[in-house]
């Protein structure tokens, strides 16, 4: 029973988003995340709280269980702000020998006493449509006049979600040619999710800086 209680905690609200029923979570039996240990909860969850306090975007740190040889890789994949709150969007991927590498995929957002807990978040709300025309305004914005400071805008008629990508600065990394964006998306109820990232060209392709 305090197994099933630590574990639950460790998964908590993303299972309520996964179900909609905090009892439907038949799917964890056998799982790699079912057989780690107290203690192997009590230091993942030490090492993910270091990462999303330390570790930049699109970095991947190594964990082990020492007792049963569970590697997990964590990646913090994108940092934003959702009003006043600061969250990082984070992959999780298990992988033991000879079993199939399972992943998870948490939004994960700081409270008011600098604790991070996972969150049903208005990222998850964001649709593929809403993505796609991201992408563009955010690729038009890129490939822009390098003096230009004017804020694009996209809008999904059928999410009623919207965005806006403010070029802010342009800037040379190890020799390649960056720009840093604004980039806010504001969902159908008016609640917005922000952040500042840089892209740099690399072989004609835009790419993330990760920092």
């Amino acid at each position: 029973m305090k197994k099933a209680a630590i574990l639950l905690g460790f998964v908590g609200l993303m299972l309520l988003s996964w179900t909609g029923n905090a009892a439907n979570v038949s799917f964890l039996k056998n799982s790699l995340l079912q057989q780690l240990t107290d203690e192997d909860i009590t230091s993942l969850k030490q090492d993910v709280t270091q990462v999303l306090n330390k570790t930049p975007d699109q970095k991947i740190i190594r964990w082990r269980s020492a007792n049963n040889k569970i590697q997990v890789q964590i990646l913090p994949k994108l940092s934003f702000m959702e009003g006043s709150r600061e969250c990082r969007r984070t992959l999780f991927k298990f992988t033991a020998d000879q079993r199939r590498a399972e992943h998870y995929r948490f939004d994960i957002c700081k409270d008011s006493a600098g604790r991070w807990h996972i969150s049903d978040s208005l990222m998850r709300q964001t649709t593929d449509s809403d993505w796609s025309l991201l992408e563009d305004t955010v690729k038009e914005v890129l490939e822009s006049d390098k003096d230009n400071r004017i804020p694009a805008s996209w809008f999904n008629p059928d999410s009623k979600h919207s965005g806006v990508v403010v070029p802010i600065s342009v800037l040379s990394h190890e020799g390649k040619f960056c720009r840093e964006l604004a980039i806010s998306i504001i969902n159908a109820k008016g609640g917005t999710m922000d952040g500042h990232y840089t892209f740099c060209k690399v072989n004609g392709e835009w790419a993330r800086l990760a920092r």
